[in-house]
């Protein structure tokens, strides 16, 4: 829906699926004739043995239809045509992709560190107004790699359910580690951080899911960390979310 939306004021747009394990990006946004040779996971294997040319490179995108005619939509899926003619090969491939590589410069490149330079590669300003990227749901090294390491805005998508708070406890609990109580500002990824209700239903409940997750954000340490004066990660999470009062649809 954000390419599409995008697309449709003449933006063009590269959408990365970076969920390994339970991708939908290539089946729901390209076909048989659009899908490319490659996809993320062949690309973060490749990259692996022996780096990635530009030809590589170009065989891991394919557009979409999704443009509508007007802008662009370009969709690196997980996986490419050689991996589903091979689909035997493809949970051998998963766990390659996670393994930490030895890095140019001497020791190991992390799984953060491999999406961050596959990122470089391929989300060229020139070509491109805006990257999105579907990173993997729960919590795991992937979405560690997408939340921490790539300086993007980081939307946190959950239903109004007890998994979704659980879930929410443990990674603020996690991210409040690393911040210093005594910065006098919050660090800027923190600020790109916002949790968002999925199918949010009515204002009432709206405000309801908006209040737990001030209330676990406290918990965790990350609210008052910085006073009055200065935009708090919890203050962020208030203006992001409408209160009952404010029109606004159920998507």
């Amino acid at each position: 829906m954000a390419a599409a939306d995008l697309a449709s004021r003449g933006l063009r747009v590269l959408a990365i699926d970076l969920d390994l394990e339970a991708p939908g990006l290539g089946p729901m946004l390209l076909d048989e004739t659009t899908l490319p040779v490659f996809g993320t996971l062949d690309a973060l294997v490749e990259d692996g043995i022996s780096g990635l040319d530009d030809r590589f490179i170009a065989d891991l995108s394919g557009p979409s239809g999704l443009a509508g005619g007007v802008g662009r939509v370009d969709v690196m899926p997980v996986f490419g045509h050689r991996s589903l003619n091979n689909a035997g090969d493809i949970l051998a491939k998963l766990s390659r992709a996670y393994t930490e590589d030895l890095a140019a410069q001497g020791g190991v490149a992390t799984f953060r560190d491999q999406v961050a330079k596959l990122l470089d590669q391929v989300a060229d300003p020139r070509r491109y107004d805006a990257v999105l990227i579907d990173a993997r749901a729960g919590l795991h090294e992937s979405t560690a790699a997408a939340v921490l390491g790539l300086g993007a805005e980081v939307l946190l998508f959950g239903l109004d359910e007890p998994q979704t708070f659980q879930g929410f406890r443990a990674l603020l609990a996690h991210l409040a580690r690393f911040v210093e109580p005594s910065r006098a500002n919050p660090p800027e990824w923190l600020l790109r951080l916002t949790l968002v209700q999925g199918k949010a239903g009515s204002g009432e409940r709206r405000a309801a899911f908006a209040q737990r997750c001030l209330d676990l954000a406290l918990e965790a340490g990350l609210g008052p960390l910085y006073g009055a004066t200065f935009g708090t990660f919890v203050d962020h999470i208030r203006s992001a979310v409408p209160s009952p009062s404010e029109p606004g649809d159920d998507a």
